[in-house]
């Protein structure tokens, strides 16, 4: 009998534990999601310029983003796959970038050179929850913001 209450209480501790593990609320599971999402889709603009030998532009606001693809005449709608639609961001995330800008635009080369020389930096936040995008011209990642 002992031993059975005590296999309990360390399942309790363990649940305890994972529940204080997890984000709290849907904001911070949003703007995670959201982090992903811009980190994967940023790797496949940089992929697509690199396979298609294209310059593709992000260009985002506060509340949405998109990916647009040179056509030779100017910019044109990504034809294809999850960047051919302006994604509109869920939950109350906004995004900004590394120069708080509340819009703005990149161009990625098939060169993968970073833009303007240097690192970019886009912040997703709601409220406290906040998670920052590093994209260098060839790829993304993601790192959790302290602010």
């Amino acid at each position: 009998m002992i031993e059975m209450l005590v296999v309990l209480a360390l399942i309790g501790v363990g649940a305890g534990i994972a529940t204080y593990a997890l984000p709290s609320g849907p904001e911070a599971r949003t703007v995670a999601q959201e982090a992903t999402l811009l980190s994967t889709r940023l790797n496949l603009a940089a992929e697509r310029s690199l396979i298609g030998g294209r310059s593709v532009r992000f260009d985002w606001d506060a509340k949405s983003y998109g990916f647009g693809e040179w056509t030779g005449d100017g910019w044109g709608v990504t034809p294809v796959g999850a960047l051919s639609a302006r994604h509109v961001l869920e939950g109350g995330t906004q995004l900004f970038s590394d120069t708080s800008a509340l819009s703005g635009e990149m161009t990625i080369t098939p060169d993968l050179l970073p833009s303007a020389g240097r690192l970019r930096l886009f912040r997703l936040g709601s409220g406290a929850v906040a998670r920052t995008v590093v994209f260098d011209g060839a790829s993304a990642s993601l790192r959790e913001s302290t602010e």
